[in-house]
């Protein structure tokens, strides 16, 4: 039975609900994730309060069982603000970095970009990726290769 035009617009008034209390709960708030994603751009965005919050709701923190990212507690462990001050990683193989993540390679790709040109740089760069392409995930543009996503990134922070 599908839901009533009524239930429909609880469930909207809801959604508008969750999402102005993520971005209070991102406001001042790195909007750079640990792993290198930006979550200015994150089609989460709706309903994460970002990983450097406890509102978070990416996929590796609430499938963890103390809710805590394996990146970002590699980070804190380690005493780094994310994952790209790390030099283990281009071999990292944790969290958001397994290999069957589909966006591991584009966030390590990110992750690089911002060692070599750092976090204001890159969330510039990533705005014109947004102007330039349509896409939810960045590995829709970044493809699977960390390399090659770099070298897009890199592309892109020359136009």
């Amino acid at each position: 039975m599908p839901f009533s035009r009524h239930w429909i617009m609880h469930i909207e008034a809801m959604r508008r609900i969750k999402n102005k209390l993520c971005k209070i709960a991102r406001k001042g708030v790195d909007p750079v994730a640990y792993c290198g994603f930006s979550c200015n751009h994150c089609f989460l965005s709706e309903w994460c309060g970002s990983c450097r919050t406890k509102h978070n709701v990416c996929s590796f923190a609430t499938c963890a069982e103390d809710r805590i990212c394996p990146n970002v507690r590699c980070c804190k462990e380690k005493d780094l603000d994310g994952c790209y001050e790390c030099d283990e990683l281009e071999n990292c193989n944790k969290g958001f970095y397994i290999p069957s993540n589909d966006g591991a390679n584009a966030a390590k790709g990110q992750a690089l970009y911002i060692r070599k040109y750092g976090k204001k740089e890159f969330l510039k760069v990533h705005d014109r990726l947004h102007e330039k392409y349509d896409f939810q995930k960045t590995q829709e543009v970044l493809g699977q290769d960390y390399k090659e996503g770099l070298r897009i990134l890199e592309e892109s922070y020359m136009e």
